[in-house]
């Protein structure tokens, strides 16, 4: 019931997104938004904090649907509007460039008509995911998927992290490859330098990680959702590893999932993961910025 009174209202609101397209748009303004406006989270985040202290020119908006973001951020001095206000609706029928983590639900999608539309994700994955397991697992509904294909999950450009998920990205979104830029993500700047407004998000406290000593780290953060599943072991203690650390643990955890094909086999470590991080690249960097970067 919950998914047909989504559909009916995206079907509705369809009218204005096709007429948002005729709304004049300006180029030096530029809506961020992330996790559906849960959250202030993530690579929108950073690219939004970095906009806001360094480039005078454009006026950047966080539009969330959380009370406690838009009061925080507000306190701090950050342009910020809550989703469903009028002035939200109007900041995004303006906005030239809108950016995102997940889809067009992070701000006011059927606002957007006519913006450039940034996809900045929200990670680097080694499960199949978008169009790919779509496909596989067929739509039954020809609407929905005219509907995602064109609106929700519509994008102009996708950011990653590396050369090497452009085929992987080109086939889950379908984006064509020119539009899928390996420049990095913009949540990596934080692990090189001190970014004024990282603190802002958390509702339990903020400290910063730091490395211990010289050694090469690999640091493997997985996306943890509790479904309630027993699983043997301290899932997140296994994959949080380094080099001396268990690699077998990550396998195991994956297997069972819609996984891309890793032959642990016949690929030394380094080699599998840089399927996922590109050597010759600086780590982090934002949008605007030459150093392009990798992950893990």
């Amino acid at each position: 019931m919950a998914k047909l009174v989504q559909y009916l209202i995206s079907t509705i609101l369809i009218v204005p997104y096709v007429l948002s397209h005729i709304a004049p748009r300006r180029e030096d303004l530029w809506v961020f938004g992330a996790d559906k406006g849960d959250s202030f989270t993530g690579n929108p985040k950073y690219e939004f904090l970095y906009v806001s202290n360094n480039v005078e020119r454009i006026t950047a908006v966080w539009i969330t649907d959380d009370p406690d973001v838009e009061e925080e951020l507000r306190a701090r001095g950050y342009s910020v509007r809550r989703r469903s206000t009028v002035g939200a609706k109007v900041v995004t029928l303006r906005a030239g460039v809108a950016f995102l983590s997940h889809e067009l639900r992070d701000v006011v999608w059927w606002c957007t008509g006519g913006a450039t539309i940034v996809q900045l994700w929200h990670g680097v994955s080694f499960k199949e995911k978008g169009w790919i397991t779509r496909e596989k697992q067929g739509t039954s509904i020809l609407p929905v998927k005219l509907f995602k294909q064109y609106v929700i999950l519509n994008y102009d450009y996708f950011i990653t992290t590396s050369d090497n998920l452009e085929a992987l990205h080109r086939e889950a979104f379908w984006v064509p490859p020119e539009r899928i830029l390996p420049l990095g993500y913009p949540r990596h700047d934080v692990l090189f330098d001190e970014i004024p407004g990282e603190d802002l998000g958390f509702q339990d406290g903020y400290d910063r990680w730091t490395t211990g000593g010289d050694d090469t780290q690999v640091l493997y953060l997985p996306t943890w959702r509790d479904t309630g599943a027993d699983r043997d072991g301290d899932v997140l203690t296994e994959l949080s590893f380094t080099y001396t650390g268990s690699f077998d643990a990550l396998v195991d955890y994956l297997d069972g999932f819609h996984v891309l094909e890793l032959d642990v086999e016949e690929a030394p470590l380094e080699q599998v993961f840089m399927r996922f991080y590109d050597e010759d690249a600086a780590p982090g960097g934002s949008a605007d910025r030459e150093n392009a970067g990798g992950d893990v």
